[in-house]
């Protein structure tokens, strides 16, 4: 068992005693039975006195909130975990400080230079451009590749380009000779070529270096408030390898919870792992940074272009149908109307045979879901994982979905449409593209840059708490204050709110009755 080192032994209660408990009003003494919630009930002050003198394993968390520990429901954990080795790049806001920051690392003696990260999208065109460029100059001699924020796409320098085989590559796609004439010349690369790229790329990482560096940021995240995680992986051209790495870690847990989704389509291969669900983040178009998210009007500054599907309707269809006659959850990736359009009309033919309000597919993202297509999610059954910080980095009028979306990045996001619409809802990060910290996404969700799209303070807590376990079908065991529900709660200061949540500590974690973080 792995231990935070904030807690070197490992403490367990029988209950919390607080006046703030998340959802109940006055004082309440929430009962902890082993690993689960017993009883709940109001008690007097001077009740509180005697059962705190008589139990000193209840916590005492008068004057504070206590609320069910956060579920990330969408993350990369191995794709965070990995940056321990790579360079972040996010601070980068030009070409020179892009260079500065490469430079400056450790990392940058690596035989193949990766910096991550990057969001050039708000940059001028001619900056973006330029990239290419002043990677040739700076560094003649050595790989450097620069990956966009979105993790759809990426750019290269001449010796990336070679070492990458970049040109082999896309002849293994049949990539047409104008397409990859104009990626040369930027050295961006981004769509079809670029998921088949990654996969090569990503076997650099090795196995040892999985196990070690999720460990690592995996010990991070109860100080965060973190309970679960849903673990999206299965990356490289051995999927399997990468699936089994993460269980193996995910077993030697104590102080959280991950459920892993296996991104392949390999039904045989999930089986054999004995898991209930597919997926994670199998790709039915882009990003919108990378011009590839799958968009039913084309995007502002290149207005002949609509993004990509990755599958033909028939392909998907043909997919979601075996996933459903194996009775196993498939969540797939969707961030364009179209994309999600085409995930939609697959699960309204495969409605006809099969329960999906019981199969709870989900199309995670659903950033440009039209209030109709959320409520036709909610009445097929299709649950999604939406991210409320995409909004708090890149939306809003002068953000950086505006010159790409124009008039539509109001609309992105749809966090209050979907919840009215009745869809099963969670929240998550997806991590690395944004940090898995779940206070920063419960402020997002209360201050959407778009006003009718908020969340109340109550209701973004349970985006990321009941809403999450709902969504890997757990709701009646975990993200709520429940008898017999997994006792997984955290404490934080009695005046958080959704204005300042995400600057807020969390002062203890508890996971499975035990505490597992203290401040």
């Amino acid at each position: 068992m792995r231990y935070n080192p904030h807690v070197p032994v490992r403490r367990e209660i029988t209950g919390v005693l607080s006046d703030g408990m998340f959802g109940h009003d006055g004082l309440t003494l929430l009962g902890v039975s082993g690993q689960s919630f017993a009883e709940m009930r109001s008690i007097s002050a001077n009740d509180a006195e005697e059962i705190l003198k008589r139990d000193p394993q209840i916590i005492d968390a008068r004057g504070k909130l206590v609320l069910p520990a956060f579920i990330d429901s969408h993350a990369h954990v191995l794709g965070a975990a990995r940056y321990l080795l790579e360079i972040d790049a996010s601070e980068a806001a030009n070409t020179d400080e892009l260079i500065d920051i490469i430079r400056s690392s450790p990392h940058s003696a690596a035989d193949f230079v990766t910096a991550g990260l990057l969001n050039a999208n708000p940059w001028p065109a001619d900056e973006r451009n330029r990239i290419r460029e002043a990677l040739d100059a700076a560094f003649p001699d050595r790989a450097v590749m620069a990956k966009s924020v979105e993790h759809h796409s990426a750019w290269f320098n001449e010796r990336a380009w070679k070492q990458a085989k970049i040109e082999e590559q896309a002849a293994t796609i049949s990539l047409a000779n104008d397409e990859l004439r104009k990626m040369r010349e930027t050295g961006h690369i981004h769509g079809a070529l670029y998921e088949t790229l990654s996969e090569s790329l990503y076997d650099t990482f090795t196995l040892e270096e999985r196990r070690r560096t999720l460990a690592q940021y995996l010990d991070t995240l109860p100080a965060l408030g973190v309970g679960g995680v849903h673990a999206l992986v299965g990356y490289g051209t051995d999927r399997a390898a990468d699936i089994r790495v993460t269980m193996e870690v995910a077993s030697e847990r104590d102080d959280l919870d991950l459920q892993v989704w296996p991104r392949t389509r390999n039904i045989a291969l999930v089986h054999e792992l004995g898991l209930p669900r597919i997926g994670g983040c199998i790709l039915l178009d882009g990003a919108i940074g990378a011009r590839t998210a799958a968009l039913t009007q084309p995007y502002l500054d290149e207005p002949d272009n609509f993004g990509v599907l990755y599958f033909t309707d028939e392909e998907f269809r043909q997919f979601a149908a075996e996933c459903a006659a194996a009775n196993l959850q498939l969540c797939v990736h969707a961030i364009g109307d179209a994309a999600i359009e085409q995930g939609l009309r697959a699960y309204e033919h495969l409605s006809r045979d099969y329960d999906l309000h019981a199969l709870r597919p989900r199309i995670d993202h659903f950033c440009m879901g039209t209030p109709q297509q959320c409520d036709r999610a909610a009445k097929l059954g299709v649950a999604s994982s939406m991210q409320p910080v995409f909004d708090y980095y890149w939306g809003g009028r002068d953000g950086a979905y505006k010159p790409v979306l124009g008039k539509r990045t109001v609309s992105a996001n749809p966090l209050r449409t979907a919840i009215a619409a009745g869809m099963v809802l969670g929240g998550s990060s997806d991590a690395p593209i944004t940090p898995l910290d779940p206070r920063l996404g419960i402020h997002a969700a209360c201050n959407h840059t778009n006003p009718d799209e908020r969340l109340s303070f109550a209701e973004a807590v349970k985006l990321f708490t009941r809403g999450s376990a709902a969504v890997g079908k757990e709701e009646e065991t975990k993200g709520r204050f429940a008898e017999g529900c997994q006792a997984d709660l955290i404490v934080m200061p009695g005046d958080t709110d959704g204005g300042n949540v995400h600057q807020m500590p969390v002062l203890t974690t508890v996971h499975r009755g035990r505490v597992v973080h203290e401040e």
